[in-house]
Parts: C-alpha cells; sequence; structure tokens
C-alpha cells in the first residue's frame, strides 16, 4: 500500500473511533467472592452511562437493556420464590424523567430484564443505577465478564462488557446475641418495643435530674403500657 493509501486508511481508522464510545458501565466491587448463596447472597452496583449514539436506530418506549450472566455468577433469589425482578433496585439520573426504568418480570437467574417504558425519552447522560444481589459458584477463579444489550442493538454503538474478578476469600457473616433480635412488628409484640430486650427487666437506670427544681417537682419515665416507670423526686431544691 503506498503513502496515500496508508494515510487514507489512518485517518479512516481515527474517524471511526472517535465516535464509537457507546455506553459505559462501572461495575462495584469489582472483586467478588467464590461460594456466596441465596442465603448469604453479595451485591453488585452497576452504573450505566446511556450515549444515545445510534445513526441507525433510536431508543423508544419499552426497550430493554439486558445485563447476561457469565456461568459462575447468577443473581440470587433470596425469599426462594423464583420472583428475581423484585429483588433488583434501579435509579436514573442525568435528566428530569425516570425513563419508567423497571426489572422486567422476565428476569431470571442468569439474565436481568431492565425494561425503559419512557424510553423514547433517554438523552445521552442518563445514568441508570442498578443494584442486585449475586450468588457465585464455589471455588470460582479468575476474571469473568457479563454482556450487555442495549435495545434492538442500534441504540448504542460501541462500549464494552463490565469485568469481575473472583477472590478465594469467604463470606463473612455476623450472628447478634439474642437480645438484640426484638420483635416482628406485624404481630403482637411481647418484648419487640425495646431494644435490646433486657430493658424490659432493668430495675435501675443512670438519671440526671433537671437542675433548679423544687422540692414539689417529679421527673417521671414511663412507657404507658408494660407497668415500667421511673419517678424522680427530689424532695429538697438541687442545681444538678
Amino acid at each position: 500500500m503506498n503513502i496515500k493509501g496508508q494515510l487514507k486508511k489512518l485517518f479512516t481508522v481515527s474517524l471511526v473511533s472517535g465516535f464509537v464510545f457507546g455506553a459505559a458501565v462501572e461495575i462495584s466491587p469489582s472483586t467478588i467472592p467464590d461460594g456466596a448463596t441465596d442465603a448469604n447472597h453479595y451485591y453488585q452496583i452497576f452504573t450505566i452511562t446511556l450515549s444515545d449514539n445510534g445513526e441507525a436506530g433510536a431508543w423508544t418506549n419499552g426497550e430493554d437493556i439486558v445485563i447476561n450472566f457469565p456461568p459462575t455468577i447468577q443473581l440470587a433469589d433470596p425469599n426462594t420464590n423464583s420472583n428475581y425482578h423484585e429483588h433488583v433496585s434501579i435509579s436514573v439520573g442525568g435528566s428530569a424523567v425516570t425513563l419508567g426504568a423497571t426489572a422486567h418480570s422476565s428476569t431470571t437467574e442468569s439474565s436481568l430484564v431492565i425494561d425503559l417504558a419512557a424510553g423514547a425519552a433517554v438523552v445521552a447522560g442518563n445514568k441508570l443505577r442498578v443494584v442486585f444481589p449475586i450468588k457465585t459458584t464455589a471455588s470460582s477463579s479468575g476474571t469473568v465478564a457479563y454482556t450487555m444489550l442495549y435495545g434492538g442493538g442500534d441504540e448504542e454503538v460501541g462500549g464494552t462488557n463490565p469485568t469481575v474478578t473472583f477472590t478465594s476469600s469467604a463470606i463473612s457473616t455476623a450472628t447478634f446475641n439474642a437480645a438484640y433480635s426484638g420483635d416482628n412488628d406485624g404481630t403482637l409484640l411481647t418484648t419487640g418495643n425495646y431494644y435490646p430486650a433486657q430493658l424490659r427487666a432493668t430495675t435501675s437506670l443512670l438519671v440526671k435530674v433537671f437542675g433548679n427544681v423544687s422540692s414539689t417537682d417529679k421527673f417521671v419515665l414511663s412507657d404507658g403500657t408494660n407497668s415500667i416507670s421511673f419517678e424522680v423526686n427530689t424532695g429538697v431544691p438541687t442545681a444538678n
């Protein structure tokens, strides 16, 4: 190829590369543990910045963004009811509209479908923050990639698929003392309205009396329902 042909090819590559940027995806955290489960799951946060740079097509209402999971990562189902979409949180920034972005009911453990009910309102710079729980295959290692699909395939040109790297460290879980168990607010309360529960059996508290009270003033603390009350009667004037 002569010098003229080389310059023409270089110009063409430079021109194309200058316009192909597509949607950008930031992923956090980028390092995840192996062996996460539905019960002890981990979380991923995707921040998707749309470019709306497709010349052959434009976003329309009802189009989807699809996040396909690698084989060693699945969308977790903490309450094991197979309604995977209900565990996904989506917020939108970059414009005054929400784009009607919701996790669609067709979402599965291997494919998260984000429906843009108001997709026609997409403008360059719109950001979607997607938070979802994941489970991972035990003993997984290395780096794997999610696959992003935008609408019909011509709404976002370019872009990359986000990657995560496995770490062999296990998930650590904390077990709280029974004193912090409380109670279910949807049932008849027993000790759930005291936190921790031992407060119900408390017989004394350290109380600082209000200053400059007279001999007849009282300071009374009562819960009003469970016969627990504390009364301070100074008996003599005090400044402290």
